[in-house]
This record gives C-alpha cells, structure tokens and sequence, in this order.
C-alpha cells in the first residue's frame, strides 16, 4: 500500500532570498519574521522520506560594509573605520555560526562570498543610461534601485 512515507522529498533553500524577505515582511508589517529550519524540518520529515536539506547563502566582504559607510557619510575617522570594521567582522562570524549550526543539525550548507556587480543598460525607448547594480552570490540575484 502507498504511504505518504513512501513519498521521497529534497528540501533546497536559497538563505539569501529568504533572509531579505523576512526583512522586507518585517519592514511591510512591523512584524519580526523568524523562520525555525529545524521544526520545518522535522515537519517536513514526518510527512515525507526526507533525502536531503540543502542550505545556500553567502558572506559578504568587509570592503562592502566600509564602501556603504563611506557612501553615508562624506568624510569618515580612522576610529569610525575600526568601529565599522569590527561591526562588519562581528555579523560575518556571526553568519558564519549560524552556517555551522545548520551543519551541525544535519543540514547540507554550502556558501559563497557575496560580489557586487554593475551592469550600464541603455533604454531604447527612454534613449537613456541607466546603471543597476546587483548583489550577486552562487544562489540569487538581488537588484538594488
């Protein structure tokens, strides 16, 4: 007899587009949106035969945090740069605990550093420039306008 059971599932999640979700959910809504990966999981465990948990995100580079404090303010001290640079080293090792508490839980994390990427695209119809940049890890796309 044919049991959910018997059903063979793989579960791949893509870190990066759903952790700036639950950011946006959380700026739309005013309401925090943590998501338990291990309860979902579990949930996901007993009603299906469970292969695999696939886990992508990525890391991004200290220089990122310094360009984007440099960007905010037009002239910054050496003592303002430390503070950013040990914030920026303070979430990235962060991150990177939270990749090996997955791991440790059994999921399969694989995560890439994070690049920055322009690309200049000229409208035809507007006859204008336009420049886009995009965050770019193994996993997603994220435009910024």
């Amino acid at each position: 007899m044919y049991s959910r059971n018997d059903e063979k599932a793989m579960v791949f999640i893509d870190g990066s587009n759903l952790f700036k979700q639950s950011i946006r959910f959380k700026n739309e809504r005013g309401v925090p949106c943590d998501i338990d990966l291990i309860a979902l999981r579990k949930k996901l465990r007993g009603k299906y035969n469970l292969i695999r948990t696939y886990y992508y995100g990525s890391i991004p580079d200290i220089e990122q945090y310094i360009t984007k404090a440099e960007q905010e303010q037009e002239e910054i001290s050496k003592e303002e740069l430390e503070k950013v640079k040990k914030e920026a080293q303070r979430k990235i090792n962060s991150q990177v605990k939270f990749y090996h508490f997955l791991m440790y839980n059994g999921f399969d994390v694989t995560y890439f550093p994070l690049r920055k990427r322009e690309r200049k695209i000229h409208c035809p119809l507007c006859k204008q420039n336009s420049v886009f940049l995009f965050l770019l890890s193994y996993t997603s796309v994220s435009p910024i306008l």
